[in-house]
């Protein structure tokens, strides 16, 4: 009978070992980073059992009620201009106040100079109500002159992208303005000779506006030292941007990512959809697959690789207690409605120096094709259609106006 006992409890650790194991690489993988990899990982959803196991809570709205007051730390080039306009409409339809820059063009809040948040870079708007519901546009971020801005119910959220296609694509579309990237070609033999010898080329602040975009600039919109090559400092910061941020959006998978927001602002459909904005032309991205480049970039960019890698893994564990199941008809229901949206309102999809009405182009960086849409005659006066494919500069000036002629509801 011990014999027997002994090969039975050896079968069942076997057993749950290996399911732990086969779980393990489900979230952590990069067959996770297609399409085709999520369909793969949704044959394991009897691996939605061991949630109770693994000590993962089901993934929770923050209240009943939908949320409006939302904070977005909006890093740059990970598709945060498309989640910013799907933040401006919903603004927009609950006419909530949205903290803008004192700059009369800018919506940035002084971050050309490097310079910390302040709540004194925000205007009064005059007759506006003083809450402020949301903030959106890019800053270097301090949580505490946010913190005090915002009610204290407020959700933080932002968004992070791969390091090493973040990397591509900063070089590239900010090639002309980040004076260490200028000392080389601007194409994929100039991006391979600047991560070869990085110190050749980044000389660090010394470099002048923008600086920062050569080395972990995600690191550095978040608010931290990003020449800091020191673990204990970047395990420290990513410990506390655990704690302020309530939901970390993944480029990569930022349909799961929209979707996990929808349950935590307790929004709705409508509310989510979205088609890209500020983004370059498919035959432009730079995307090239290299895994030798790749380390180069996560090797020098050592701070963003590893916030990119806690807040990816974060991820995936939030999905797995959303419901894997659950998820995987998500996605289907939010792509039925995305192609909905683009049959409504989008005749096609051009280079963005072909868009004809001003107020639907998009900054167009020397050398780079931008996407651009031109809508159909029926979605040419429709409110909805005209938002979401507004940039922005016009969203910015749209908000000015509004919420300097118009008193807002009490809060």
């Amino acid at each position: 009978m011990k014999w027997h006992f002994l090969l039975l409890f050896s079968l069942i650790v076997g057993f749950s070992l290996g399911c732990w194991l086969r779980f393990s690489t489900i979230l952590s993988s990069r067959m996770l980073k297609s399409r085709k990899g999520v369909e793969k990982a949704m044959k394991f959803s009897q691996y939605e059992n061991l949630n109770e196991e693994l000590g993962l809570e089901p993934f929770k709205k923050t209240q009943t009620d939908r949320q409006n007051n939302v904070f977005f730390m909006k890093t740059h080039k990970t598709g945060s201009t498309t989640l910013q306009n799907v933040l401006e409409r919903y603004a927009d339809r609950n006419d909530l106040h949205v903290g803008l820059s004192i700059s009369p063009t800018d919506p940035r809040f002084r971050y050309a100079r490097g310079n910390f948040f302040k709540r004194s870079y925000m205007r009064s708007d005059g007759g506006v109500d003083s809450t402020i519901n949301m903030i959106l546009h890019h800053m270097r971020f301090s949580y505490t002159e946010v913190k005090a801005a915002m009610p204290d119910d407020t959700v933080y959220i932002t968004i992070l992208r791969d390091p090493f296609t973040l990397f591509q694509s900063v070089f590239s579309y900010l090639h002309w303005n980040t004076k260490s990237f200028t000392r080389v070609s601007n194409d994929q033999r100039g991006l391979a000779t600047w991560l070869a010898h990085p110190e050749r080329y980044f000389h660090g602040k010394d470099d002048g506006p923008l600086w920062w975009f050569g080395k972990n600039s995600m690191f550095f919109d978040l608010g931290y030292d990003n020449l800091s090559e020191e673990e204990s400092y970047i395990n420290k910061a990513i410990t506390e941007m655990d704690a302020i941020f309530d939901l970390v959006l993944i480029t990569e998978y930022f349909d799961e990512s929209l979707i996990l927001m929808k349950e935590l602002l307790s929004w709705s459909w409508d509310d989510i959809l979205y088609v890209k904005v500020n983004s370059r032309k498919q035959n432009e991205e730079q995307g090239v697959e290299n895994s030798h480049l790749e380390a180069l970039t996560r090797r020098w960019t050592k701070a963003d690789a590893a916030l990119y890698d806690y807040f990816n893994a974060t991820l995936w564990r939030k999905i797995a207690a959303y419901g894997v199941d659950r998820m995987a008809a998500d996605l289907v229901e939010l792509a039925r409605r995305k192609e909905g949206l683009k049959e409504k309102c989008i005749l096609s999809e051009v280079k963005n120096s072909e868009v004809v009405d001003p107020h639907n182009k998009v900054d167009n960086p020397h050398d780079i094709d931008m996407t651009g849409y031109i809508l159909k005659p029926s979605a040419v006066n429709d409110t909805l259609c005209q938002g979401v494919i507004r940039s922005e500069i016009p969203w910015f000036r749209y908000f000015s106006s509004k919420q300097a002629r118009i008193k807002r509801r009490p809060a």
